[in-house]
């Protein structure tokens, strides 16, 4: 099963501050990941090996894993390897009308349009690398995730699997950031 952190869940919801940059940028992300200052050769080498020649890519670095950001189709993409370069899988966001009509009618039955985000978790199925960072564990295959406000105001994000089954996957609190 994969380990996913809420920060990463986090991560995964907004888009759009990486889009412009120099062709390999390195961030590093939280005290623990100012450690690693650069992307490992090995994370820059399972990306050219899984996406290509992909221009304007920027790297941000965490002690467990790197972080590629890029548009590839006009679909801004993150892509997470292991530090041994495994490509463990991407998200990218998706519009609420992709999600299969089961889980939209749900959602909007028991949140109303007090959606926040949806994105697309794509498991690298060829993959046994884990993505941990605080612990929470993901299934291991493809799922859509929706963040979306309660009638608290509180931020919760809601797993769908690909035949559109619902279930509660994390409350937060806090910004929902990249």
């Amino acid at each position: 099963m994969k380990k996913l952190p809420l920060v990463l869940m986090a991560g995964m919801i907004a888009t759009s501050a990486w889009a412009a940059g120099p062709k390999t940028a390195r961030t590093a992300k939280s005290a623990k990941a100012a450690k690693v200052e650069t992307v490992t050769y090995f994370a820059e080498r399972g990306f050219a090996e899984t996406f290509g020649n992909v221009p304007n890519v920027v790297w941000e670095i965490n002690a467990q894993f790197d972080k590629a950001n890029f548009e590839k189709n006009g679909k801004q993409i993150c892509a997470y390897f292991s530090k041994d370069g495994e490509f463990i899988g991407t998200t990218f966001q998706v519009k609420f009308e992709e999600l299969p009509k089961k889980a939209q009618d749900h959602i909007l039955k028991k949140y109303g349009t007090n959606i926040v985000d949806v994105f697309q978790f794509d498991d690298n199925e060829a993959s046994d690398a884990t993505l941990n960072i605080d612990g929470i564990t993901f299934p291991d295959n493809d799922n859509y995730f929706v963040a979306v406000k309660d009638s608290d105001q509180s931020n919760i994000i809601l797993q769908v699997s690909m035949d559109g089954e619902v279930s509660f996957f994390e409350r937060f609190n806090g910004a929902i950031i990249r």
